[in-house]
């Protein structure tokens, strides 16, 4: 999803559904810099959102791809159910995953 489209919807739904930003801001609110976070939480969440949810895709088909591996189902058929998710797949899914966030750390 575009980011120009989840803060059109977000700010659809924060401003109007849930009135925390109003449209308006009332008469008496202090103007200043030190009273704008409210404002940036929109954009926060919308970039955070859209970071995560690509995040979490790719760390799925990761871990799909490395719980289909020979050493996986080797490891299950010998009783080692929870050390196959966490000691096996699990470190070997969070490899590309380091490389995908070593390369997406000087876009942001």
């Amino acid at each position: 999803m575009p980011a120009f489209l989840l803060g059109t919807l977000l700010i659809i739904y924060f401003s109007f559904d849930l009135n925390w930003f109003p449209v308006s801001p009332p008469q008496d609110a202090p103007r200043g810099r030190h009273h704008r976070p409210p404002l940036v939480r929109a954009p926060l969440v919308t970039l955070c959102a859209i970071t995560v949810a690509s995040f979490s895709r790719y760390m799925r088909s990761s871990m799909m791809d490395a719980l289909a591996e020979d050493y996986v189902r080797t490891a299950r058929r010998r009783g080692q159910h929870r050390r196959v998710l966490y000691g096996h797949a699990l470190r070997n899914a969070l490899i590309p995953m380091i490389t995908l966030l070593g390369l997406s750390l000087p876009a942001s």
